[in-house]
């Protein structure tokens, strides 16, 4: 039997003062497995400062540019995308990814397969990475003083990590008088610096002035170091202080030792002693502090400096050789998006090692929204994003709605994306904190059963209180607190009795309109 012919297909892409990505994004677009003539490219720019639009019309003419007068978020400039999307089958990729030659191909593909074997398939999803392949390494801190505290043995800290980093000679190289080659190689360096993935071992204290994360190691620890070049040798340089000055670091490389050095050497015998005696002193209890989460209370930033402020910092370098960087390995960045039993959503597969992840298509509740495609049926039928969204959610509200319309989405292995994750976005910054906890409850009041909305808006209004309730005892204390969501979620608290009434039509369209029942949507919950 014949193939029918291959459909036109529609990419779309939202950047806002992003740059430094689209370079990449557009050549390996250009570089796709699919007939030239068979696709078009949109990119729609939320009103960037930086350049974007200039750099795309002068070195990728075939791309359709869209110019807002203002930032619409994530959600809008996809939405005013769409209206220009000539295809019957949508592609949307993020600025800030790189795609693979078969990429569009294996999507469509996948698609097609479903569709013969009679399932009423909305979408498709790519496997993405995350942008740099890793090398594992693995810190080993051997407890050397003659008496040994038992806890310690199973919840002690042995040292603090300050600062962890790629050093410059690793990736610069003289580019004669290619400028733009040297500002690409610093930022890519800036970004791989952004990329160490700490596994286990580690405790998250605080942030320094240069929005560093200060971290607590445990007696063994296991990092994810970013390739950013093959064919040389990677240089780091790490700053550390011990808790323990009787300590024998290690580092290890694929059970390799590539750094070895006691504390007395570390520090000189006077400096050992003076954290030998802050050890003793017990100072080091005072960092002994709970992750933030939505049920705690925030925690005084000054009690931890302090204590950090008297240990002894000292930096060192280290070498991953070549021979080891060969076997740097893919990490997973997302497979899909799965939800649990209060509707977070969690990417599957994040941070694992590619050899773990299944080749065979596989079905999820979402697929990544960095990467997928879907037939234009599906939007007409759900309307795609929410614009009052702007960002974070919105991926998640448009499957959960188009599921409920009795659309199947599917993940393809085949199809890959590499992602450099929040390029246009700080994690944990006010913007990212405010969307987040606000569109998740949205989606869930729009989306939901009546006492899953209920649970879990009764669980977010305790919390803030809570939460307001010790940021005022703090500041009467005289305490300052390193946690900007107390006052961020007050603001949702006093909001939401606005947007329930703005959203009380669209959640009685979206329920009223579900051909599937919540029992089929509550089998996706997963624990976690």
């Amino acid at each position: 039997m014949r193939e029918a012919p291959l459909p036109f297909v529609s990419i779309i892409t939202v950047n806002y003062n992003g740059i430094f990505f689209l370079k990449k994004l557009f050549d390996s677009i250009n570089n796709l497995n699919y007939p030239r003539d068979k696709f078009q490219v949109i990119m729609v720019d939320n009103a960037s400062k930086d350049g974007s639009i200039d750099f795309v019309r002068k070195n990728y003419p075939f791309v359709e540019i869209l110019t807002l007068e203002k930032n619409l978020g994530f959600a809008g400039g996809n939405n005013a995308g769409v209206k220009l999307a000539r295809g019957d089958y949508i592609a949307f990729i993020n600025n800030d990814c790189v795609v693979e030659r078969e990429w569009l191909i294996n999507m469509l593909l996948s698609l097609r397969q479903k569709e013969k074997e009679g399932l009423k398939i909305g979408g498709v999803g790519s496997k993405v990475y995350f942008y740099f392949k890793y090398i594992p390494v693995r810190i080993v801190m051997e407890d050397l003083s003659p008496q040994k505290n038992e806890s310690d043995k199973e919840n002690g800290y042995y040292g603090i990590i300050r600062q962890l980093r790629i050093k410059d000679e690793s990736i610069y190289q003289d580019t004669g008088n290619k400028a733009d080659d040297k500002i690409d190689s610093r930022n890519l360096l800036k970004f791989a610096n952004n990329s160490f993935k700490y596994v286990n071992g580690f405790f998250d204290l605080q942030k320094d002035l240069n929005k560093n994360i200060i971290r607590k190691i445990k007696r063994e620890a296991l990092i994810a170091v970013p390739v950013v070049e093959t064919g040389k040798d990677l240089s780091l340089e790490i700053e550390m202080a011990f808790l323990k000055p009787d300590t024998n670091l290690r580092i290890l490389c694929e059970s390799e030792e590539i750094f070895n050095l006691q504390g007395n050497d570390f520090y000189g015998n006077e400096e050992a002693l003076i954290n030998k005696g802050i050890y003793e002193g017990n100072n080091h209890k005072d960092l002994n502090i709970n992750k933030n989460s939505e049920s705690k209370t925030g925690i005084s930033k000054n009690d931890v400096k302090k204590s950090i402020g008297s240990l002894l910092f000292r930096k060192f370098d280290l070498k991953i050789p070549e021979k080891k960087i060969v076997h740097a390995k893919d990490m997973i960045n997302s497979c899909g998006s799965m939800i649990n039993k209060s509707f977070y959503a969690r990417e599957i597969g994040y941070e694992s090692i590619e050899e773990n992840i299944s080749d065979e298509p596989s079905e999820v509740f979402a697929v990544p929204g960095s990467s997928f495609m879907v037939k234009k049926e599906v939007i007409y039928e759900t309307k795609l994003f929410d614009a009052k969204f702007f960002t974070y959610y919105e991926d998640i509200d448009f499957f959960w709605r188009a599921r409920l319309k009795g659309w199947r989405f599917f993940v393809e292995p085949r199809s890959i994306a590499r992602h450099f994750h929040c390029g246009s976005g700080q994690e944990w910054s006010y913007s990212f904190t405010y969307h987040v906890l606000r569109n998740r409850l949205l989606m869930i009041y729009k989306c939901g059963w009546p006492l899953g909305f209920l649970k879990n808006y009764l669980s977010f209004c305790t919390a803030a209180l809570i939460n307001f309730v010790y940021l005022i005892i703090s500041k009467l204390k005289g305490k300052s607190l390193d946690k900007i969501d107390i006052m961020i979620r007050v603001k949702i608290f006093f909001e939401f009795f606005i947007l329930m009434v703005c959203f009380l039509g669209q959640r009685i369209n979206v329920r009223r309109g579900s051909i599937v029942s919540d029992k089929e949507i509550k089998a996706w919950q997963k624990n976690f």
